[in-house]
Order: structure tokens, then C-alpha cells, then sequence
């Protein structure tokens, strides 16, 4: 077995550590590059969108035709990387191998490595270019058929966009005026409620006020209908009073006119103005009565000469009490 220099040995693998870096480095852009197509690739799938939004059904039309074209191949799997793909080499005891054969295995395995790596990157690559330049056909025919589209389309989108602009004004407009009306509804309803509440009140107070006027009603009616009662017989008296003066000087105005004179409260009854009840209504000539006929005259109506009621007489005395008490 040839000697193998330490130093030589140190320097190899210090080269080695160096183009590994060197190669991390490479991948690391591979990657910063293929996350740049990723980026842009999104990027270019936006404007898509966009454009479609914008060219209405010519560009769903496009975009459909486009999803047709390529269902497959959107719907494919991601295909394996072709260092994966590679036979894999016999297992070998790092433990059995000397330092010359472990650098030897080192190298090859970082050469098929650096192989693999730039077979996959590139098959990447590829496959980004070409989904790449088949969206820029498409946004190409896109363009074209937009280009190709009469202006008064362009024209009657753009009043449907001021038409939706105007709509959604009016919404607002709507949506804080009913704002405002449910407001000024509740306060509304508020006052109503309280309003309702004060009526309540007022409706139970007369309610009260009606049954206590009810109650008194009820009781003056019992007491009317026991005041009639008490007042019957003063009623029997009182046209038993009627008919006997009635009998004796005849007229109702002698009736009347003696009614006036006798009041209810004064006990004293001046005997002039018996003798010109008498001399109104009774004779004329009442000067020539005589004083036994002026004195049954007032003993027939309980009042004697001396001016004072007969206490035992129950015509005038009685009837006049009765009358004013009806």
C-alpha cells in the first residue's frame, strides 16, 4: 500500500470542505432562484385572475380552455428527482475502510451528489420555464382577444361599475337612515310605554274612583229608599192636612199662601199674619168675626192667639216640617 502524505491528505480534505461549501452555496441560489419562479409564477397566476376579472367571459373562456388543455398535466403528481431514481450503492463498513479509501468514498459520493443535485435543478428549471412560457401564450391570447373586443363593452362595463357605485351609496343611505329609524323607534316606544303606564295609572285611580262613587251611589240610593220609607206617613199626613183645609176654606192658594207662613224652624207665628190669610183668602169681612170663630179658626191649624204653635196639633206643625224636609 503507497504511503499517503498526512499534510497531503489534510490539504485534500480542506479543498474538499471548501468545494462543499461551495456547492451548499450553488444549491442555496438553486433554491433563492426556483423560490424566485415560485414568486413570479404566483405573481403571473394574480394577473391571470385579474385579467380574467377584467375581460369578463372571453378570458373565463380562455382560462377554462387552458384548464382543459393542461387538466392532466395540472393534476399530475410532482415527478421524483432523477438522483432518487439512481441505484443505490452497496452498503459499505466505514469501520473496515483506511483513511485513503474513506476520502476516496467521500469524493465519489459528493461527485454523485453534485450530479444528481444538477440534474434535479435543472429538470426544475425546465419545468418552471415551461409552465412559464405556456402562461405567457396564454396571457398573449387573452390580450389579443381583449384587444379584439368591441370599446362599447369596455364602455357598458364601466357604467356598470358608476351604476354599482351609485347602488352601494344608496345602501349606505338606506342602511343609516334605518340606523336612525330604529333609533328614533325606540325612543318612540319609550314614551309610549311610559305614556301607556300613566294611562294605567289614571285608568286604575278612576277605576277606584268609579267603585267608591259606585259605593256611594249604592248607599245614598238605600238611603233615599229609607228616607221615602220614613217619609210616607208624613205624605198621609200631609194630604190628610191637605183635604181637611181644603174642606174648611176651599182653594189651593189658601193652601199655599199658609204654607208660606208656617216655616219650620220658627216656632212663633205672628197672629196678623194669621188673620190676613184669613182675610185674603177665608172672608173678607174678617173683622166680623167673631173671637170664638178666629179661635177656632187657629186651633184648627195649631196656632193660638198668643202667636205660638199648639205642640199638640199635628196638622200645620208636622206638614210644614215635612214639606221642607222633601
Amino acid at each position: 500500500m503507497p504511503h499517503i502524505d498526512r499534510e497531503e491528505l489534510q490539504e485534500r480534505l480542506v479543498r474538499l470542505e471548501a468545494r462543499r461549501a461551495v456547492l451548499c452555496e450553488e444549491r442555496d441560489g438553486l433554491g433563492a432562484d426556483l423560490a424566485e419562479q415560485a414568486a413570479r409564477a404566483v405573481a403571473l397566476r394574480d394577473k391571470l385572475d385579474l385579467l380574467r376579472a377584467k375581460g369578463g367571459d372571453a378570458a373565463a373562456t380562455c382560462h377554462e380552455e387552458f384548464l382543459l388543455r393542461h387538466q392532466d398535466t395540472a393534476n399530475a403528481p410532482i415527478p421524483r428527482p432523477a438522483w432518487a431514481n439512481v441505484a443505490p450503492r452497496p452498503k459499505v463498513d466505514i469501520r473496515k475502510l483506511n483513511r485513503w479509501e474513506m476520502l476516496l468514498e467521500l469524493k465519489v459520493c459528493t461527485k454523485a451528489l453534485k450530479e444528481n443535485m444538477h440534474r434535479t435543478w435543472e429538470a426544475e428549471a425546465d419545468r418552471w420555464k415551461t409552465k412559464q412560457e405556456e402562461a405567457q401564450r396564454v396571457l398573449d391570447r387573452i390580450r389579443h382577444r381583449l384587444n379584439s373586443m368591441p370599446k362599447r363593452y369596455f364602455e357598458s362595463v364601466h357604467d356598470l361599475k358608476a351604476k354599482l357605485v351609485q347602488v352601494l351609496n344608496e345602501r349606505q343611505k338606506v342602511e343609516k337612515e334605518l340606523q336612525d329609524l330604529e333609533k328614533s323607534s325606540g325612543d318612540d316606544v319609550d314614551a309610549l310605554y311610559a305614556e301607556i303606564r300613566d294611562l294605567r295609572r289614571q285608568v286604575s285611580t278612576v277605576t277606584d274612583e268609579l267603585e267608591e262613587a259606585q259605593d256611594d251611589h249604592a248607599y245614598w240610593n238605600q238611603q233615599s229608599e229609607l228616607l221615602a220609607a220614613r217619609c210616607e206617613p208624613y205624605r198621609e199626613r200631609y194630604d190628610r192636612a191637605r183635604n181637611s183645609f181644603l174642606a174648611e176654606f176651599g182653594g189651593d192658594a189658601f193652601f199655599l199662601a199658609a204654607m208660606e207662613l208656617f216655616p219650620s224652624r220658627d216656632r212663633k207665628l205672628p197672629i196678623d199674619k194669621f188673620q190676613m190669610i184669613i182675610k185674603e183668602f177665608v172672608k173678607p169681612d174678617w173683622e166680623e168675626l167673631s173671637d170664638s170663630e178666629l179661635k177656632q179658626a187657629a186651633e184648627h191649624v195649631g196656632v193660638g192667639l198668643d202667636g205660638t204653635y199648639d205642640l199638640d196639633c199635628v196638622h200645620f206643625q208636622a206638614l210644614s216640617r215635612d214639606l221642607h224636609a222633601l
